[in-house]
């Protein structure tokens, strides 16, 4: 722990480490001599309350021009740790300061080398967050040797190489990764359900990528410990994906619009920006498979989704997951509306922007078949008959998915662009 700092600490084991570390660090006592201390606890507060926005402006608020090394170096990080945790938008100035303090931490040898190696899993997290795959695994590769006695810096570098392969298909390497940080998490953390619950979502959804989800004794839904306290976006982001598969395949996709609205209106009190745009597309995908084109069209523009192919496209402003729901709900848009020559030249922008960052998901590469076919097909029989080509075939990439579903129907124009 550093002298005249101390918050590097319980900011390394994330937002969730706030509750059993950083709390009980601020005492009166503390205070006196880390200074840096009373700014603490109510921001560890707002962040178990899901309020990591309100938290990261309290700290942004904090002058530190004239503080110390260690001083500086806790701003930062706390700075950082709200950031990247708490739903904060790519390609934002917030971002860019983050992603500039931990350049500098990575690389400054006055900083220990747990808290340098904690700078390089953060990069790897924005890094993995935009597709840029090749730097984020350079990173953590880096932070993973300071990390060998750390049961939460193991488990962390597992999941974001985890989710690098998952998200370029290499099925087989990602569930080594996501099984390895299920492991650490049973034997390092065996009293926080979050961590096994995000290893556990995270797993189910690369069986979701492959098809191989299998039924569940509980219905579809977001685990309790990760609306509780603090899971990073992409675990949450990946449970959804799990429950719209899930509800879909076992109940329909009526009820999955009931799921999908309830997390939204979770997600919107959080005030998770990224997590919000991804549900919001979802939302149009189903509305436009369960036949209601109207509805979704009048949802893409009542949630403010983007009016140009660029803007879908882009991966500088937004995360790849973002990027993913937009293009699926869009293709699906004007599909279900029979603009066939404007879907496929999206598409071949889609292919290429995708290729060039290594992404090879499902959930985009199964609306890129249907137009390859030439045609939408029956929402029920394409996504059955897609589940059971996935399932016999046992190839371990990323296949069909469950939401393959696009009918092919009469109506107007998709959202202008």
């Amino acid at each position: 722990m550093c002298p005249e700092g101390g918050l590097w600490i319980p900011a390394f084991a994330g937002i969730h480490g706030f509750r059993t570390t950083a709390i009980p660090l601020c005492t009166r006592r503390c205070s006196v001599k880390w200074p840096c201390r009373p700014l603490l606890r109510p921001v560890a507060t707002m962040a178990l309350q899901l309020r990591a926005r309100a938290a990261y402006r309290s700290v942004a608020a904090e002058s530190h021009d004239e503080a110390t090394f260690e001083r500086w170096l806790d701003f930062c990080i706390l700075r950082g740790v709200l950031h990247f945790h708490g739903g904060g938008t790519v390609g934002s100035e917030q971002a860019s300061a983050a992603i500039a303090d931990y350049l500098k931490i990575a690389d400054c040898e006055r900083a220990e080398p747990l808290v340098r190696a904690h700078a390089e899993h953060a990069l790897c997290i924005a890094y993995n967050k935009t597709a840029r795959f090749g730097a984020a695994i350079e990173r953590v590769e880096r932070a993973r040797s300071h990390f060998a006695a750390s049961g939460y810096g193991r488990m962390m570098v597992e999941i974001q190489l985890g989710h690098a392969a998952m998200a370029r298909g290499q099925a087989a390497a990602a569930r080594d990764c996501y099984a390895a940080a299920m492991r650490v998490a049973k034997a390092s953390y065996p009293h926080e359900p979050v961590w096994t619950s995000t290893a556990a979502v995270l797993l189910r959804e690369l069986d979701l990528e492959r098809s191989r989800i299998a039924p569940s004794s509980r219905p579809p839904g977001i685990p309790a410990a990760l609306t509780r306290n603090g899971t990073p976006a992409q675990a949450y982001a990946a449970a959804a994906d799990v429950a719209v598969g899930r509800a879909l395949a076992e109940t329909g996709p009526e009820s999955a619009l009931v799921l999908l609205d309830a997390m939204a209106q979770f997600v919107r009190g959080a005030r998770l920006a990224p997590l919000a745009t991804i549900l919001a597309a979802m939302r149009v995908s189903l509305l436009v498979d369960t036949g209601a084109a109207g509805d979704a069209e009048r949802a893409w523009y009542e949630q403010a989704l983007p009016g140009d192919t660029g803007t879908c496209l882009d991966l500088e402003g937004q995360t790849w997951r973002e990027m993913e729901a937009l293009n699926s709900a869009w293709l699906r848009l004007s599909i279900d509306h029979d603009r066939f020559d404007e879907a496929r030249a999206f598409a071949a922008e889609l292919r290429a922007a995708a290729g060039t960052r290594g992404l090879r998901r499902r959930t985009v590469d199964d609306v890129l078949r249907l137009l390859d076919r030439g045609h939408g097909v029956d929402y029920k029989n394409g996504r059955r008959n897609s589940h059971a080509r996935g399932r016999a075939s046992g190839e371990d990439h990323v296949g069909p998915s469950l939401k393959t579903a696009v009918l092919r129907r009469p109506g107007g124009s998709p959202p202008s662009r």
